[in-house]
């Protein structure tokens, strides 16, 4: 059954009994209520339309399987046109961007920093993880998708658990293709997880979603932001204060509802 290592805060006023709130299903406190953050109309980040410096960018404007192979680069292939090729990277940060409706299928081992954006779909095909994972150690991904993110059927990914390094978002959602098919693993998902909604993963997936402490301090390549907040400045030090009795002038706040008992 799942665990949720961590406090819970769902948006709807959703009725959790006292058996379950106390369960070892949540090993932090639950709290319904909270309002919704709304998702952005559309989001593609500034820096995908042209070539910027410090930047290597890369569109495609069509359907597009993208292999990684760690500090060799990657490679591409087109199957509506059977074409294809190899790429390989600079120091820059890599941005593949899709155009028009095209949609990806990922997969392979990420060298330095790779933002992948789709208007339509990624598919992941395979384990998507760093070269590299040790303290340290400065290789990053995001999946953006305007559409959704999907992990591929059972055919596609094989037997055996499944592992994505990365911090994904999907606008509309994030699912697991064929959820209801027999075990065969786990999903662990080292990075952050994003999404307009969630598909069930079980009973193909146990599912371990893990949050990759450096984005407390660092914003995964290109990825997006609900355009509310920004930070100036951070002494990377993490404070308890009081919840205040007002908003400052001017802030339009919103008032939390306590967990329903």
């Amino acid at each position: 059954r799942p665990l949720f290592a961590g406090p819970v805060t769902l948006a709807t006023h959703q009725s959790i009994g006292r058996r379950l709130r106390e369960s070892d299903i949540f090993t932090d406190e639950v709290e319904t209520g909270i309002g919704r953050i709304d998702m952005p109309d559309a989001i593609v980040p500034a820096v995908f339309p042209g070539q910027g410096s410090g930047l290597q960018v890369i569109s495609y404007d069509q359907y597009t399987q993208l292999t990684f192979l760690g500090a060799d680069g990657f490679n591409w292939y087109q199957p509506d046109t059977q074409l294809g090729g190899h790429q390989a990277l600079t120091d820059d940060m890599l941005i593949i961007a899709g155009t028009d409706d095209s949609r990806f299928d990922v997969s392979g081992t990420i060298h330095g920093q790779v933002a992948i954006y789709s208007p339509r779909r990624i598919t992941i095909t395979d384990d998507l993880v760093y070269a590299d994972q040790s303290a340290g150690a400065n290789h990053l991904l995001s999946l953006t998708s305007n559409g959704s993110i999907e992990i591929a059927n059972p055919s596609v990914t094989g037997p055996g658990d499944l592992i994505i390094h990365g911090a994904l978002f999907a606008r509309q959602r994030f699912s697991v293709r064929r959820y209801n098919t027999r075990a065969q693993g786990r999903l662990h998902i080292m990075g952050t997880l994003v999404a307009g909604s969630i598909s069930a993963t079980e009973p193909r997936y146990t599912t371990l979603v893990e949050y990759d402490s450096r984005f407390e301090s660092i914003r995964p390549p290109a990825f997006p932001t609900t355009g509310l907040f920004d930070m100036s400045e951070w002494d990377r030090e993490w404070t308890i204060t009081a919840v205040p009795d007002a908003f400052p002038e001017g802030a339009d706040g919103i008032a939390r509802q306590p967990a329903d008992e």
